[in-house]
């Protein structure tokens, strides 16, 4: 595997605990053992040991069940286990799977990631955010993704024009369908369906029609997975700009502004 099919499967978005990075995989979900290392690797709080419990399994139940997910596939899953080598072999889990786990290791580690969590999602702006209202956090995105659009013009003119499969790759101004969701305030599945009803994804695996891809309101990046008998698997996935955020928005203005705080102390530019 090469060094670039590496970095596509465990680039992370800086968040470290203890020392410890936690990879996260294509989906944005986060590594497990990785936290588990991060606690201290203490045998009784292995990764498996908490999966199995109640509380686990009746959380990853009511995650699923929530997000009335399209399908089964492993880009929608709660927890997701990935086999093989190269740095990418783990069981993955979404953001809320790891506060639990950090709960149930103990208080002190809950708190460290909680704080370590906080750090890497906000950034000081000039006004005062509350940071535990997940309403502003979502203002404040929409904000950002107007700085996006205005980077995303200027590196298009200072460089060229290129076929799609070469310019595949992943980047720091765009985020998963699954995260992009809930920062607007949609259910994954909903959003998702959105964006293929209005016509800028299509197939089962919801990618996005070239001339949006051209237009920069989204990147295909892959994923490769590698089997227990060394095969791989490339399945491509969608991650949407901070661009193809703001067309979104502008296109469902009526379906946003009703999942969107009436009152956050932030405004957005809907045209």
């Amino acid at each position: 595997m090469s060094n670039k099919a590496k970095t596509q499967i465990a680039q992370h978005n800086g968040l470290t605990i203890a020392e410890t990075v936690i990879r996260q995989d294509a989906e944005g979900r986060y590594c497990i053992n990785d936290l588990h290392r991060a606690a201290g690797g203490e045998a009784r709080h292995r990764p498996t040991q908490w999966l199995r419990t109640k509380i686990a399994t009746d959380l990853v139940e009511e995650l699923e069940n929530s997000d009335a997910l399209i399908s089964a596939s492993e880009q929608n899953q709660s927890v997701s286990v990935t086999k093989g080598g190269d740095g990418i072999q783990g069981t993955y889990v979404v953001k809320e799977l790891v506060y639990a786990y950090a709960m149930w290791i103990s208080a002190a580690f809950h708190l460290k990631v909680i704080r370590a969590y906080d750090a890497l999602v906000t950034k000081p702006v000039e006004e005062e955010l509350k940071l535990n209202d997940p309403a502003a956090l979502r203002g404040y995105l929409l904000i950002y993704t107007e700085k996006v659009i205005a980077l995303t013009k200027e590196l298009e003119e200072q460089k060229p024009k290129v076929e799609f499969f070469d310019g595949v790759h992943r980047s720091v101004n765009s985020l998963s369908l699954r995260d992009a969701a809930k920062s607007l305030g949609f259910k994954p599945s909903v959003f998702k369906t959105q964006l293929v009803q209005d016509g800028l994804l299509y197939g089962k695996n919801a990618l996005p029609y070239q001339r949006y891809i051209d237009s920069g309101y989204f990147e295909v990046a892959q994923f490769i997975h590698k089997s227990a008998d060394g095969r791989e698997f490339v399945r491509p996935y969608t991650r949407i700009t901070g661009k193809g955020c703001q067309y979104f928005v502008n296109k469902n203005r009526a379906e946003f502004l009703a999942n969107a705080p009436r009152q956050s102390g932030l405004s957005f530019e809907i045209h």
